[in-house]
């Protein structure tokens, strides 16, 4: 994740808001996938298998939200 350009303030403004927006994206391609997830391991007894996948979704989010904040307050420094 930290590899991502919105980690480098070289990337902009424009191009980090637009590849966090592409973030959320892929955060709720993978929070459906874990939804089917989940309801496979219940159907085989163990939910708890997901658990971790799920907590990282969360950490993530955290982050990229974080992040959104970060790029938001810079471009009202720079105008």
């Amino acid at each position: 994740m930290k590899k991502r350009e919105f980690f480098q303030f070289k990337c902009g403004t424009k191009l980090a808001k637009e590849k966090l927006d592409g973030v959320f994206d892929e955060l709720t391609h993978f929070e459906n996938d874990i939804k089917d997830f989940g309801f496979n391991a219940g159907a085989f007894g163990q939910p708890d298998l997901i658990n971790k996948a799920v907590k990282d979704i969360e950490t993530i989010k955290i982050t990229v939200n974080n992040m959104k904040g970060l790029w938001d307050h810079i471009l009202i420094c720079q105008t």
